[in-house]
């Protein structure tokens, strides 16, 4: 018997909610080869193992996908509430949707992929710092006495070694942060991320047209105006402009914001073409739809320059961490 767990990213029940009617397929949109393929829910949005972390004995721990299954469970039920009547939605069910988009967001690949580019970030910002050291003849010499003295080094090393291995260029060596240790910063965030959605307004928006939502690899749109023409995915919960939008089948999307207000409403095709051309600039790769669409595919297309954007300023980033 295998040893491996097929972990789902995105739940196979909210990949469920999106096969049309009779249809055992779903049709899966390829943002990097432009390939359509039609694919069962239980091969879609799945690692073997993701969540699963092995011990110092090699032992594997399923503490994580435990933990995300039973976060689903009790979502999954308030979401069916949802789509049953909209309108007979509690406070328990929109706590637990709540919690279920809070980790929704910090598991998948997208999420976790920012993590790790705040890492390289770090790392980056470090090794400019000891270049900067390493050119400093005071500061180095300091430098390497305190790691002389701190017990370090694997053997000795003359100041002379200590600064030339500082100033090893960068496009010499390869930094790879651990996948697990990514997944495992991304998750601490949902606690974070739960907090601000607790004080965000939940709207159920409903379209009763021929148009249709779609999902994706990154089911959950974080979308943040900034200016004209010009905004943020995967990030700004804490900006008052900040919009969430997670459809949950073809017709029906959950919305959080914290300027609109709460309840059902109805929607017309132009806000679900909207809603679906965030969601795709948003994904990390994959776009999932009920029905093999040209419309679907001509906006993946258009929205083309999206695909492999960095998540985050690298610079940027370094500047704020050296300012702390």
């Amino acid at each position: 018997m295998s040893d491996t767990t097929r972990c789902h990213f995105v739940p196979k029940f909210h990949l469920k909610n999106f096969l049309q009617d009779g249809s055992k397929v779903l049709w899966v949109y390829d943002r990097g080869t432009f390939a359509i393929k039609a694919q069962l829910p239980k091969d879609t949005a799945v690692i073997v193992d993701y969540y699963i972390a092995k011990d110092l004995t090699g032992k594997k721990n399923k503490f994580v996908e435990h933990l995300l299954s039973e976060i689903e469970g009790k979502a999954k039920a308030s979401i069916d509430q949802i789509i049953k009547d909209p309108k007979s939605i509690t406070i328990e069910d929109i706590t637990s949707i709540k919690l279920f988009l809070a980790f929704m967001h910090c598991r998948v690949p997208n999420s976790v992929r920012m993590v790790e580019e705040v890492y390289l970030a770090g790392v980056d910002s470090l090794l400019d710092d000891l270049t900067k050291i390493a050119k400093d003849p005071i500061k180095s010499r300091q430098h390497y006495g305190e790691f002389i003295k701190s017990g370090k080094a694997a053997r000795d090393i003359s100041y002379e070694e200590y600064c030339a291995t500082l100033l090893i260029p960068k496009n010499k060596f390869a930094i790879k942060i651990d996948e697990k240790h990514s997944i495992g910063g991304s998750l601490i965030l949902s606690e974070e991320v739960f907090k601000r959605m607790m004080v965000m307004n939940m709207s159920v928006d409903i379209h009763k047209g021929d148009n249709f939502f779609i999902t994706s690899d990154t089911p959950l749109n974080v979308f943040c105006a900034t200016g004209k023409n010009q905004a943020i995915f995967g990030s700004g919960f804490g900006l008052m402009a900040v919009e969430l939008s997670f459809p949950i089948t073809p017709k029906i999307c959950i919305r959080l914001c914290y300027k609109e207000k709460k309840g059902v409403k109805y929607i017309n095709s132009a806000y679900v073409d909207e809603i679906n051309k965030r969601m795709i600039a948003g994904s990390q790769r994959y776009v999932i739809s009920p029905f093999k669409s040209n419309r679907i595919n001509k906006m993946i297309k258009k929205l083309a320059s999206y695909y492999k954007r960095p998540i985050i300023d690298i610079e940027e980033m370094k500047k704020r961490l050296n300012n702390i």
